[in-house]
Formats: C-alpha cells, sequence, structure tokens
C-alpha cells in the first residue's frame, strides 16, 4: 500500500467522518493513537523505564498525552503532566483521559502564561523523556512568546524528545517554522503523514518518523492525498530484463545539452542516462573540450553541433526519450534548438536548467508542446519560468508545484530538500531520499539523464519522475557512504544508480 500524506484540513474531514458515518468513536482513536505513541517511545527511547515529561494543550493532541501518561503509568514509568490551561477547559475525549490519569494519582502542573516560566517547572527536575503534546496538526498559527520560551526550554534538556503528531512550532503543510519549533528526536504520527513532516525545514524538527496506524477508512480519507515517495512500496517497478535481451529494447535517449563552458554538464546527463539503464544515448552538444570529456564515456554517441549542424528532423526518428538543457547555453543558438524541440519532438522531453531559462516568465507557452513534458527546475528557475520572487515559494512549494503543472499541462519536478512532483491531472508526491550530499554541481544533471532512461524505456511521465528522484536521492546516500556527504560528486552518485536500479526490478516470477 503506497504512503499518502495528507493537509491538516484532510485530517480533520477523516476523523470527523470516521466517526459520524462508520461510528468509530473519537476515545478510540485517541487509545490507539496513544498506544502507538507508547510503542514508538519503546522502539526509539532510552530504553528501560524511562522517567517522562508530558506537556499538554488544550485540544486532542493534549488528550492524546493524557492517554499516553496513563498507559506509561501503567507500565510502571513515573510520569509528570504538564498543561498550558484549567483541567476544568478539557472537553469530550480528553477531558475522560484526564479524569483517567488524575485517578491514577499522576502529579499535574498547570502552567499560566501570566507568569514567568522557570518558576513553574520546578516539579520537571531532569526527565529521561519529553513529550510534546501541545497543539498537534490542528494548529497552523506560530507559537506565542511563552509556547516559543517553553519550547526553548524543552529543547535545552539533556532528553529524548518525542512528539505527537506534529512538533509543535511546524507547519503541518508546508514544514515552515516561524519563530521556535520543538526539535523530536522521534515523532509517532497519528494516521497519516502530513506534509510538513517531509518539507524543510520542519523535517528536521521530526527526528524519526512512525507512522501509528489508526481505525479511520480509506474511504473517509477526502480525495486530493500526496504521494509520499519513502520506500519501494510508494514507487513503480521496473520489468525485468529477458535474458536475450538487446540494447534497442531499452530506448535510445537524445540529449541536447553542453556548451563552451559547460561540456561537463551534459557528460554527467548522459551518463545518468546510461547508469539509469538506457540501451543507447546520442549528444548533441557544443564547447572546445566536449570531445575529450565525451571520450571518457566510450559508450556515448557524439555529434558536434559546433562543427556541423545538423537538422533535428534527421535525428528525432528513432529515439523514445529527449533531455534538453544541462549547461546548454543560453545563446541564440541554445534557444533555437530548444524552442525547435518543444514545437517539434513528439516523444517524451524533459526541460532542465537553461532549457527552462528559455521560457523564462512565459510558462503558458510550454502547454502548447505536442509531446509530453517533464520539467525539472530547481527553485531559481522556477522562479524565473513562472515569474516570481523566490520568496513566494516560502511555505507554497506543493500549491505553485500544482499551479505549474496545470498551466504548462507538464509533470513537474520541483528540486530541493524534499523534491515535489506535480502532475497536471493534480497528483502530487513528496520525496523522501536524498539530502545536503547532492548540493553539489552537475546532481541535477544526472538526475535529468536519469529521467530521460526511465521514459525511453517506456515509464509514464509521472511514475518515471518520481522513481528518477527517489533513486537519485538514494544513490546519493549509497555513495556518500564511501566518499562523504560534503566531498560527494554527482559523478559518484551516478555510478551508484546500477545496483539499485537491480533491485526495483519486478521479480521474474512475479
Amino acid at each position: 500500500m503506497k504512503t499518502l500524506a495528507h493537509r491538516a484540513a484532510a485530517t480533520g474531514i477523516a476523523d470527523r467522518i470516521a466517526q459520524e458515518r462508520f461510528g468509530i468513536q473519537g476515545l478510540q482513536l485517541m487509545e490507539q493513537a496513544a498506544l502507538g505513541a507508547r510503542d514508538c517511545l519503546a522502539r526509539r527511547g532510552p530504553g528501560g523505564k524511562p522517567s517522562v515529561a508530558i506537556f499538554c494543550g488544550p485540544g486532542n493532541n493534549g488528550g492524546d498525552g493524557l492517554a499516553l501518561g496513563r498507559l506509561l503509568a501503567c507500565r510502571g514509568h513515573k510520569v509528570g503532566l504538564f498543561t498550558l490551561c484549567d483541567p476544568a477547559a478539557y472537553r469530550g475525549d480528553a477531558a475522560i483521559n484526564l479524569k483517567g490519569a488524575v485517578a491514577l494519582g499522576l502529579p499535574l502542573t498547570i502552567l499560566d502564561a501570566q507568569r514567568p516560566l522557570e518558576g513553574q517547572l520546578g516539579g520537571l527536575g531532569g526527565p529521561d523523556v519529553v513529550v510534546d503534546a501541545l497543539l498537534g496538526t490542528g494548529a497552523t498559527r506560530p507559537p506565542d512568546a511563552f509556547l516559543g520560551e517553553l519550547l526553548e526550554r524543552l529543547n535545552s534538556l539533556a532528553a529524548f524528545r518525542l512528539a505527537l503528531d506534529l512538533p509543535t512550532g511546524v507547519h503541518p503543510d508546508s514544514g515552515e517554522v516561524a519563530t521556535v519549533a520543538f526539535r523530536a528526536h522521534a515523532t509517532a504520527v497519528f494516521g497519516a503523514l502530513k506534509p510538513g513532516l517531509l518539507q524543510y525545514p520542519g523535517r528536521e524538527y521530526c527526528g524519526q518518523l512512525d507512522l501509528v496506524p489508526l481505525s479511520i477508512p480509506a474511504q473517509a480519507w477526502p480525495p486530493g492525498g500526496i504521494l509520499a515517495l519513502l520506500g519501494r512500496g510508494d514507487l513503480p517497478c521496473l520489468p525485468p530484463r529477458p535474458q536475450n535481451a538487446h540494447k534497442n529494447r531499452f530506448g535510445h535517449v537524445l540529449l541536447a545539452a553542453g556548451s563552451a563552458g559547460k561540456e561537463g554538464a551534459a557528460v554527467l546527463a548522459s551518463l545518468g542516462a546510461l547508469r539509469g539503464g538506457a540501451g543507447l544515448a546520442t549528444l548533441l552538444g557544443r564547447g572546445p573540450q566536449l570531445g575529450e570529456l565525451a571520450a571518457t564515456l566510450p559508450e556515448l554517441m557524439v555529434h558536434r553541433l559546433d562543427l556541423e549542424p545538423l537538422a533535428l528532423a534527421a535525428v528525432l526518428p528513432g529515439k523514445q526519450a529527449v533531455v534538453a538543457g544541462p549547461g546548454l547555453g543560453l545563446d541564440g543558438a541554445g534557444r533555437a534548438l530548444v524552442e525547435e524541440l518543444v514545437s517539434t519532438c513528439r516523444v517524451p522531453l524533459v526541460l532542465d536548467g537553461d532549457a527552462l531559462s528559455v521560457f523564462s516568465g512565459r510558462a503558458d507557452q510550454l502547454a502548447g508542446a505536442a509531446c509530453p513534458l517533464v520539467l525539472t527546475p530547481h527553485p531559481g528557475e522556477f522562479a524565473r519560468l513562472l515569474g516570481l520572487d523566490p520568496k513566494a515559494l516560502v511555505g507554497q512549494r506543493l500549491e505553485l508545484a500544482e499551479q505549474c503543472a496545470r498551466t504548462c499541462r507538464a509533470v513537474v519536478v520541483l528540486k530541493g530538500a524534499g523534491t515535489v512532483v506535480a502532475a497536471p491531472d493534480g497528483r502530487l508526491a513528496l520525496n523522501g531520499s536524498g539530502g545536503p550530499q547532492l548540493a553539489k554541481a552537475g546532481s541535477g544533471d544526472v538526475l535529468a539523464g536519469l529521467l530521460g532512461a526511465l521514459l525511453g524505456q517506456g515509464m509514464e511521465p509521472f511514475d518515471a519522475a518520481c522513481l528518477a528522484v527517489h533513486l537519485h536521492g538514494l544513490a546519493s546516500e549509497r555513495a556518500a557512504q564511501t566518499f562523504g556527504h560534503r566531498g560527494l560528486l554527482a559523478s559518484e552518485t551516478a555510478e551508484a544508480l546500477g545496483p539499485l536500479l537491480e533491485q526495483w526490478e519486478v521479480p521474474d516470477d512475479h
């Protein structure tokens, strides 16, 4: 089953429908959440019977914390409860769990926002574990001054920090952290992932993610879930290659890339295509060093556009996918080549780097392309393509990627930490692999070539984009184990692709 992330509003709707239409009691869901959080702590925490301080807000997230306190106390843990409201303010299921915690004699401290915080934490001591059950998914506003001070105090403790559903201070949809947020070592996520858990900067506040299933039927969730690319079950597989296979069965990728001073980008994109499983690859490029660099990849066929102009109509036949843009240049020749490709190509076309910049401020013109398009911008290219201030992307990556996909009638791969993949039909995905090791020149070129290879092997554009970004991130993780995160080269990421692709094949007996 694929892993879906749901926005905060969808989570509230699903919870309500589960109770109203399917008769699932809120108290039952709260108990399931607390049991899952208890198991997460046992799995991720310090072990043994650690002392636990649980900080509870006034809503259902606080109720989850109160239920967790009761469960831990029944297992012999020393538990202290701290609340942001008078106990009389609790309602419904949270009030029932408060009653149970009080009946067990758990110490309860009421924190008053009108008084200095430090004087109210005398009973905190030095807990082994601190639990954030303060606000949860329903809160989208930044913490106020008192809560911010409390979060900073909790972050400073030498304790294991567990968040329930979402670290307080992280926006559930965008992952934004406006002021301060709880820095969790682990987060027990209830029911479904939230997009903010997979996007930065929020992702770095979550620690290890443990998804706690709740008995909410799939029919209770509204449409529009976001595919979380976390592992094999979330991604398409590649068909097995028969023993009598030949190169023409696995796609011939054409790469329009490279110009003076940027010849390396063309070779890296070509390496990504060949390591990505393409049977054949032909490079159309320019630059005085192109021949010398391309000779390091003897499997590659090369045509020097600066030495012998070539009509695209003569070279496009027989190609199953085209990649345009890595290091191509933005002079008249580069622009003309991209414009002609968009108007004449009939096979899947990947526009990357300089090819995207050709359409800066006129993204709507891409909607007229006669072929399936995949756009792979980094944030700067994306902002230029849509004519936006780059600051507009902050907190709106999902929404803007959706908008761009619809406007351009293309699959959009908005690169960065937590890469977004958006299709014009509304499908969305968030990638969970990769890391800072990909912040190196040439990484995007390798990704473009890999994507071209998957398209050339017949994969549908959205599936190809999802698989490419995930495998590219995984390959960088594998390669970084040998070369380190700081020193990893894009070519080393490409070299790590081969073994991963083998793992993504459908077994012969499937």
